[in-house]
């Protein structure tokens, strides 16, 4: 056991929150506040196979600029191995929720996987630092990489086995191995097949299947029997069990359960706008709240167990403590079964502690939330996950006691117009709101989808400043496409031109142009500094 007040780094250690199966996963302190180190297993930490995906994951997951995915700060090395530094979601996992409640209200339910849509669409479209796709398959959606925080966000995480187009022929993805929560996995996936961006579409139908009924959309009862029914694309439908919902989320959940990925929807806003059509945005905005007001009631900090010893992840049992045990033999038995019934090359079920990246706190028991349905009908014994292994990490003690950190002074914070104001990755909510100031500088992101808003800006704050102002600058864009196309703006029909000159703001906006003669369609980001004119042209070959 160590020491306690051990560091990782420059951050002070709190406790242990979980493990999985490359690294541990700590609560730590630091100026800017309580963050999120993950750190290597040390007997993995000297197999450069296993560094390597270790970073892969830092690498994808920074290349993902997003407000519901949980953030990578920092990627830093300890005493020869890599850890990294995530930002830390104070609320709980959809895991937790799901186990407590089983049915969620279906507006409520179709909230967080219009929000998980969106998620995997801004995903699918990071690209590298010369502007080229990425290709990133997230192939681990699941509920307990759904977080959830006390504003009613909702978060992403987990890039632990992502994949990306430059390791797709790495060891670590190799064809014919599954990765990923058998529950959750699409039939190709089960197959031991390539996978692309529509098996993560899969993983969310079955989220949201669970979440509209508490069951599985399968009715199998052991690893084996379940791997074997998702690969041949049997399943129960939604509307064997809730006839009454709309047609518009039976048809969503029917496409994302395609057995065939080529019939699934291409893009997560596909996805997001058809559950957005089954309910009014009144219905939506007000789960939204609820959902902020059940996270509230319920979300009760974690059990850390003070650094050096073990403690228990928010949303599973704490991982057995060194030395490791070995593997029961009825897990043996099954994961060889499956080895050879799959003709796989190997098997590597990544069963990561539950908000592995971003940890989520314990949902403590409470009264019946608002919400939530009875649900329909006994739910079945889930199927079990092959247990991760998760040996401590052993970092190095402090020879000195952590500094203080700096006081937090509030300062109240107002934008011309008004908006979501998000500090680094967090969401803050809609001005006027709030706002910590540990130092003179605030990294800002002001945005909306209605005013097509995405602006990023450091605010200066004045030493004894109790408010600030901020007003967005304007700029204007003139967009010159040939041969003329269909042409949306932040979402936003423009026609096919030709197009005047638009005064909009500055920032970032995203343009989708699709010209049906040539069979293209293009997406397109224009970022716009503070008075610039800019003439946009684009020549579609």
């Amino acid at each position: 056991m160590e020491a306690r007040g051990f560091r990782i780094g420059g951050y002070q250690v709190i406790g242990r929150l979980g493990a999985g199966g490359m690294g541990e996963v700590w609560l730590a302190s630091a100026e800017r506040g309580q963050v999120v180190v993950k750190t290597m297993l040390p007997e993995l930490s000297g197999d450069a196979r296993f560094s390597t995906m270790f970073l892969k994951e830092a690498r994808i997951a920074t290349r993902v600029a997003s407000p519901r995915v949980v953030a990578v700060l920092e990627v830093g090395e300890h005493r020869g191995a890599p850890f990294l530094v995530l930002e830390y979601v104070a609320g709980g996992s959809l895991q937790r929720l799901l186990t407590r409640s089983r049915v969620l209200a279906p507006p409520l339910a179709a909230y967080l996987a219009i929000e998980v849509a969106r998620a995997l669409q801004d995903v699918h479209d990071a690209v590298d630092t010369s502007g080229g796709a990425l290709e990133v398959v997230h192939r681990d959606v699941s509920p307990s990489n759904i977080l959830l925080t006390r504003e009613g966000a909702v978060k992403l995480s987990d890039f632990g086995i992502a994949k990306a187009r430059e390791v797709t022929a790495s060891a670590a993805t190799t064809q014919g191995v599954i990765r990923g929560k058998f529950a959750y996995l699409a039939p190709e996936q089960a197959r031991g097949e390539e996978v692309d961006r529509r098996a993560d579409f899969f993983a969310l139908g079955v989220v949201l299947f669970r979440a509209l009924t508490g069951e599985l959309p399968y009715t199998s009862g052991t690893d084996f029997a379940l791997v074997q029914e998702i690969a041949s694309g049997k399943r129960r439908r939604l509307a064997e069990l809730r006839p009454e919902l709309p047609a518009a989320v039976h048809q969503a959940v029917d496409a994302m359960l395609s057995p065939r990925a080529e019939d699934r929807p291409s893009s997560g806003e596909a996805i997001a706008l058809q559950l957005e059509g089954a309910f009014s945005p009144a219905e939506l905005a007000a789960a939204k709240t609820t959902l902020a007001q059940l996270v509230e009631e319920t979300a009760a900090q974690a059990p850390v167990e003070p650094a050096g010893g073990a403690a228990t992840a928010a949303d599973a049992p704490a991982a057995p403590a060194p030395p490791r045990r070995p593997a029961a033999p009825r897990v043996v038995a099954a994961l060889s079964l499956l080895a050879l019934a799959l003709g796989a090359a190997g098997l590597w079920a990544a069963r990561a502690t539950p908000g592995a990246l971003a940890p989520a706190p314990a949902l403590a028991p409470a009264a019946a939330p608002l919400a939530v349905e009875p649900p329909p009908s006994p739910e079945p014994p889930p199927s079990p996950e092959p247990p991760a292994p998760s040996p401590a990490v052993a970092p190095e003690p402090a020879d000195e006691p952590a500094p203080t950190a700096k006081r937090e002074r509030r300062v109240r914070l107002e934008v011309d117009p008004p908006c979501t104001v998000l500090l680094g990755n967090r969401e803050l909510g809609q001005s006027p709101v709030s706002v910590g100031a540990a130092g003179p500088e605030l990294n800002l992101t002001f945005r909306s989808d209605a005013l097509g808003l995405d602006y990023s800006e450091t605010v200066h704050v004045a030493p004894n400043a109790k408010s600030v102002k901020v007003t967005v600058p304007r700029a204007s864009l003139q967009l010159r496409i040939a041969p003329y196309s269909d042409v949306t703006l932040d979402g936003r029909a423009l026609g096919e031109g030709p197009y005047p000159v638009m005064q909009v703001y500055a920032g970032r906006h995203k343009l989708v142009i699709v010209n049906r003669e040539l069979k293209v369609r293009r997406r397109e980001t224009v970022a716009l500094k503070a008075g610039e004119q800019r003439v946009y042209k684009l020549k579609l070959d």
